[in-house]
């Protein structure tokens, strides 16, 4: 019987989006990003640091022992470097996914030692040693693609929206974006012929003017993204992959904090292919947001070859191109 093991950060984000998915066993363990700076290590926040991804190692190790796995696959960030490390040191496959443009530090440090890499860009696979390395696209949901095929009136009425009314959706990420919230919420949506879906993440605010409609979390974002017209966005690895499989036009706002700005170099990547604007976070201030997306909206010939460009740099098919790099893998071990 097939089985599904989940580790991931002690973060409640996680834990509401996995009791989604009942029949993925997951684990919670203790870690947190090294600071950018070594020297940083010498702080207390540092110390606190490296205690926290030594527990996560002993927590690792327990869950490994337990669930005794086939494959161990790592898709970067902090969470993913000691199951990933255990496996190698124990002699488990090995597999590490980059999502962005750029490869962060653990996926670095890991891919000289891990069985195979996959990546979502191939200019990407230049930047990283490894034994064996393959270009799948990032691994989507189902459901995202499955909602692309659905009726637009479908989707626009289960998210409570006007079927008369063109659609902008403003997504700050999987935390929210306070900039973006406020560039929206300050903004006067008074014509009958837009209507903006805010999605503002947690501990932001929740009432919007007329003409925006704010939500704290849509678990099922992709029904959003395929009713929308437009995005605003962060330029996360995964918000790039879903507006390219989709054929979205965009206008990408990356966050100024990002490990090593991977969200600049994924967004420049995307206006470069045509399919993005790409407005910097401090332009958000003298910029009126909704008045731009608004008469990108009213270019319409320009709107449609920006989808057809994202289209073109899209991967719908990059869940199953990673399982069969993962299987080829597997069946030469």
């Amino acid at each position: 019987m097939e089985r599904l093991g989940y580790i991931g950060a002690r973060r409640e984000l996680e834990r509401r989006v996995l009791r989604n998915y009942p029949w993925i066993e997951h684990y919670l363990i203790h870690g947190r990003g090294l600071p950018r700076r070594w020297l940083q290590l010498v702080s207390w926040r540092g110390l606190s640091t490296l205690a926290q991804v030594a527990l996560g190692l002993v927590e690792s190790l327990f869950i490994i022992c337990k669930f005794r796995p086939t494959v161990i696959v790592g898709m970067g960030g902090f969470s993913s470097f000691p199951p990933v490390l255990w496996g190698i040191l124990l002699g488990i496959p090995t597999v590490i996914h980059e999502v962005n443009a750029v490869p962060g530090l653990v996926n670095r440090l890991l891919a000289p030692h891990v069985d195979l890499v996959t990546t979502a860009y191939a200019q990407t696979a230049r930047l990283l040693r490894a034994r064996r390395i393959a270009t799948t696209g990032v691994p989507l949901r189902r459901e995202l693609l499955e909602a692309a095929q659905l009726p637009q009136e479908e989707l626009k009425a289960g998210l409570g929206l006007d079927l008369r009314k063109r659609t902008v959706l403003v997504l700050g990420g999987s935390r929210g974006a306070a900039p973006l919230n406020r560039a929206i919420l300050r903004s006067r949506v008074d014509r009958d012929d837009l209507q903006i879906l805010l999605v503002t993440g947690g501990g932001a605010p929740q009432r919007g003017g007329t003409g925006i409609i704010a939500k704290q979390y849509l678990d099922r974002v992709g029904e959003a993204l395929a009713a929308a017209d437009l995005v605003i966005s962060r330029a996360g690895a995964a918000t790039i992959a879903e507006l390219t499989a989709l054929g979205k036009p965009a206008i990408l706002v990356p966050w100024l904090e990002a490990a090593e700005n991977h969200q600049e170099l994924n967004a420049r990547l995307l206006e470069q292919a045509g399919g993005a604007i790409v407005l910097p976070e401090g332009a958000l201030e003298e910029v009126d947001l909704v008045e731009l997306a608004r008469k990108l909206l009213a270019e319409r010939e320009r709107l449609r070859q920006m989808a057809d460009r994202s289209r073109a740099m899209g991967r719908p098919d990059g869940l199953q191109r990673f399982l069969e790099e993962v299987e080829r893998l597997l069946t030469r071990i």
